[in-house]
């Protein structure tokens, strides 16, 4: 069975566009051709709406398989990491990486398909979705040698949003790289920090499923 056809939200329900930067705009002397452009491309994708999607479904082995340590990208930029903090500790390189992600650009498609992009789609365009930044963060925290998994909760007014969640000495870490929060936001017991957990005003609701390239774990 589809993982699609379990949670339809999976990649879906996006958050709402965002409005263009006014200052932004005013700097363009012509943003009318992008826009057309844009509306362009738009309409062909949701022309074929029902063929992306069915293209771009994912079974659970498919799900977990996108989390990929071994991926020639997710390597290249750990080694990066390594190579810029010689010595440091596991944390600091954590951190590391979870910075680099948080920095990509967002994506607001606000479009009615599902897609997915691997980390060399990540590289290329130097943006990514909360999904997309999720899987690849937790590659790249399972290529610096931890135990990553991506979970994906519920928050108020149904709205379903990815974290990392790992285990360092005593403490458990939920990071959101869709959120411009520090390493140590969300730091302790799981139990306890994860109800503490907000995105966008919404609070923690439940926990769904998670699941990283070795296992797949469904809450009730």
């Amino acid at each position: 069975m589809a993982l699609e056809t379990i949670f339809p939200f999976l990649k879906i329900r996006r958050l709402p566009e965002k409005k263009e930067d006014e200052k932004e705009a005013a700097v363009c002397e012509d943003v009318t051709p992008y826009k057309t452009r844009l509306s362009v491309y738009r309409k062909i994708i949701e022309k074929y709406t029902s063929v992306i999607n069915a293209g771009e479904e994912k079974t659970v082995p498919q799900l977990k398989a996108l989390v990929d340590k071994g991926d020639e990208v997710v390597a290249k930029v750990k080694e990066k990491i390594a190579e810029s903090l010689p010595g440091a500790d596991v944390i600091v390189l954590a951190e590391t990486a979870y910075k680099f992600v948080q920095s990509l650009r967002p994506v607001h498609a606000n479009l009615s398909v599902t897609y997915w992009l691997s980390p060399k789609d990540i590289m290329e365009l130097g943006a990514a979705d909360a999904f997309d930044r999720a899987i690849f963060l937790c590659s790249l925290l399972q290529a610096l040698g931890l135990g990553a998994k991506v979970r994906v909760v519920s928050l108020e007014g149904g709205l379903s949003h990815p974290v990392v969640i790992f285990s360092f000495g005593r403490d458990d870490y939920i990071l959101d790289a869709f959120q411009n929060l520090p390493l140590e936001a969300f730091k302790g017991s799981l139990p306890e920090v994860l109800p503490q957990f907000t995105f966008d005003g919404r609070r923690f609701v439940k926990n769904v499923f998670e699941f990283n390239n070795e296992e797949f774990n469904q809450f009730d």
